[in-house]
């Protein structure tokens, strides 16, 4: 499983460790952040797929979504959806490739998909759609939330095996790691089912003075967390944390 690491703008160098990368839109306006991340974009050796903002809280429109990734030459854009909604993450599936269709501007592009539900039922429904042989989306999604709002911390396991059981082709990606079950990539290792992750947290962790595999409390990001110095991580357990997730993502 590739990994792509979200680290503070002060530990943006943490990036260079992998060959995957998750681009937050509302970063880009910081001039070293969009630095970093173009330099990613122009290295045919990395694969950045540029987020849609809605995990973050700062959802973009599909005109400047397509346009931002033709901007930096992004590998892969994640369509925009709903939290937790459906019926509305399956409607801007539509209107996204209504509006692609018309500017003719997803040439070269691949596109995430992003399962959505508020409950098991719907999140299997949102797979079957998912996964039918015409359904355009390349790769899919499977959110952090599915954890919590299923109440069950190998939802995601699951849903993954039952993609590709329904469908070889797809890739998955798992987005975000929830705090409530910050072990749960050990669940992948070694199934080759999913094809990448993105994460925080082992500079949540790290900031807060935690150990990933040994914290007993859930750990969030703390406030304002871009912009936190580097002094206020503890460098020592970045740098195990980051091993840790090294390790449950490992294929071999």
């Amino acid at each position: 499983m590739k990994l792509a690491l979200i680290p503070p703008i002060d530990m943006l160098e943490y990036t260079d460790e992998t060959d995957t990368q998750l681009m937050l839109p509302q970063m880009i306006t910081n001039d070293v952040y969009r630095y970093v991340y173009q330099r990613h974009c122009d290295n045919p050796d990395q694969f950045v797929i540029l987020d849609n903002g809605i995990a973050e809280g700062t959802p973009i429109s599909t005109g400047q979504l397509i346009v931002m990734a033709h901007e930096f030459g992004v590998d892969e854009i994640v369509i925009p959806d709903h939290m937790a909604e459906a019926k509305a993450t399956l409607d801007e599936y539509t209107s996204f490739w209504d509006y692609a269709r018309e500017s003719e501007s997803l040439s070269g592009l691949r596109t995430m998909f992003v399962l959505q539900g508020n409950n098991k039922d719907e999140f299997y429904a949102l797979a079957d759609i998912a996964t039918a042989p015409r359904f355009k989306a390349t790769t899919i999604g499977i959110p952090r939330h599915a954890l919590t709002t299923c109440h069950d911390p190998l939802i995601r396991l699951k849903l993954a095996k039952y993609i590709k059981a329904r469908n070889k082709k797809k890739d998955i990606h798992l987005l975000g790691a929830s705090p409530e079950f910050p072990g749960e990539l050990r669940n992948f290792r070694h199934t080759g089912l999913v094809r990448s992750t993105d994460t925080s947290s082992p500079f949540n962790y790290a900031w807060a003075g935690e150990i990933l595999h040994q914290s007993n409390a859930p750990v969030r990001r703390p406030a304002n967390y871009f912009y936190q110095p580097f002094e206020t991580f503890h460098l020592d357990k970045v740098e195990k944390n980051i091993k840790k997730i090294r390790q449950w993502t490992e294929e071999a």
